[in-house]
């Protein structure tokens, strides 16, 4: 758990570096996100609070991008527990500050053509709702998406790495 907790703030603090050093804007558009339409398949894995242990399983995501208003539409599907599939709709605002109601704090792009894009919004998380700071960080590229979400609980230091998707593309979507 230790080591889950600091190697996910060491790849914070590698991320907020970066993002300080090769920003180009906290602003988004529905074109930054045009690379994520498609189908993905993959992993989720999740710290279960009551155990203190990461569990992963499968998980795919079909996401569609809606130009009025400028929105995602994210189906996940969980092929071994299918009553937990469900759909999102990640709102992206006006001015493109804002994606699904949390503030967009960083965009990155390496000269790979890979982006990152990280947004935080005060929250509640946990078994006991506790408040704090929710990060998602976003990365992608043609052929690998990810989306981290770390919580940092008010009065704490260290983030907590929540979960993490991990997706490929098929090679029929390439």
């Amino acid at each position: 758990m230790q080591k889950t907790i600091y190697s996910f703030f060491v790849w914070s603090l590698w991320i907020s570096h970066s993002l300080t050093t090769q920003a180009q804007t906290t602003v988004l558009s529905l074109q930054d996100l045009a690379p994520l339409a498609g189908q993905w398949y993959g992993s989720l894995t999740y710290l279960d609070y009551t155990s203190n242990q990461a569990y992963t399983m499968p998980a795919d995501v079909q996401i569609k991008l809606v130009d009025s208003p400028p929105q995602l539409l994210v189906a996940y599907a969980y092929p071994n527990e299918p009553k937990a599939n469900g759909t999102d709709t990640l709102l992206l605002s006006a001015d493109g500050r804002m994606l699904d109601n949390e503030v967009v704090v960083g965009l990155a792009v390496t000269s790979e053509g890979e982006k990152t894009i990280i947004t935080e919004v005060k929250g509640k998380d946990g078994n006991d709702d506790k408040p704090g700071i929710l990060r998602h960080i976003y990365t992608f590229g043609a052929t690998q998406f990810s989306i981290q979400k770390g919580v940092l609980f008010d009065g704490e230091t260290q983030w907590i790495k929540r979960h993490t998707y991990s997706f490929a593309r098929s090679k029929s979507d390439k």
